[in-house]
């Protein structure tokens, strides 16, 4: 092979020119050297139409996405078996649990009859029928007290549980797949608004957005009435009425002719309308 001229300076190819070359610059270059030519690239050109250049689908190779297909699919089956051995876990532990259950009953059986027959020994002068009754008894005490040893043993059972199930949390996880529901912030100690006042002409209440504007108890004294005095209320308190009456002298004066913006100038509008207040009470 012989270097050709008009190709590239620093591999051989005739394709492109050395401002184009990806190979690393050599240290005789192809133009000097004339040895190990790189080949051209094949260039392909097709001839499309109108539709084909625009085909948002052309080249596409259904075989190419079956490599994604396939990874999700192991990732399904990963998930899967995380899972299984999670069931097979808690399944393990409530076992586990149910064991350490009987054995503590059988414990506290042992050491009630231990306990009665202490008793029955140092009670030597008492009779049959008194054995007999107190029998009875000790079989009611047995039975509730075995009720109640199972009604805590499973709700220690369930907060053990809950320790392994994530999906109890009452807080947002970094986990994308888990399912978190959003609560109500409102504190349950509190009187609902809409129930502070029962008249159905009195304010109006809107469910979707949870917003009562006007006060419920406007019809009674200051010191009768609430926290609650309306969501509008703590809107229009503080500087609330001073911003508003400036919004509208700077409106009123930009109409006149004065270049006033109260937003674009909000300093200057305030002096403007706090000369304005003092002429008006001089």
């Amino acid at each position: 092979t012989k270097f050709i001229k008009g190709a590239c300076e620093n591999c051989g190819a005739t394709t492109h020119t050395i401002k184009e070359c990806v190979e690393r610059p050599r240290a005789v270059a192809a133009r000097h050297s004339g040895k190990n030519l790189m080949p051209d690239e094949y260039i392909e050109k097709l001839e499309l139409d109108y539709d084909g250049k625009r085909d948002r689908w052309n080249g596409f190779q259904p075989d190419d996405y079956k490599e994604v297909i396939d990874e999700w699919e192991k990732v399904e089956m990963e998930r899967r078996r995380v899972k299984a051995a999670e069931m097979e876990e808690r399944a393990k532990l409530k076992e586990r649990l149910k064991v350490q259950k009987k054995a503590l009953k059988k414990q506290r059986k042992q050491r009630r009859r231990q306990l009665r027959r202490q008793a029955e020994g140092r009670d030597t002068d008492t009779g049959t029928d008194t054995g007999a009754d107190s029998d009875v008894q000790d079989s009611d005490t047995d039975s509730d007290t075995d009720s109640d040893s199972d009604a805590s043993d499973d709700e220690d059972l369930g907060e053990k549980m809950k320790d392994f199930d994530k999906t109890t949390a009452t807080v947002a996880t970094k986990d994308d797949k888990l399912r978190t529901t959003t609560r109500n912030l409102r504190i349950r100690e509190d009187t609902a608004k809409y129930l502070l006042n029962l008249d159905v002409n009195s304010a109006f209440y809107d469910p979707k957005s949870r917003s009562m504007r006007d006060d419920p108890l406007k019809h009674l004294k200051d010191e009768e009435k609430g926290s609650f005095r309306g969501d509008n209320f703590v809107r229009n308190a503080g500087d609330a009425k001073s911003l508003t009456e400036l919004m509208i002298f700077a409106w009123d004066s930009y109409k006149h002719g004065e270049k006033i913006h109260d937003t674009a100038q909000p300093t200057q509008a305030l002096k403007m309308w706090q000369g304005f207040k003092q002429r008006s009470k001089d």
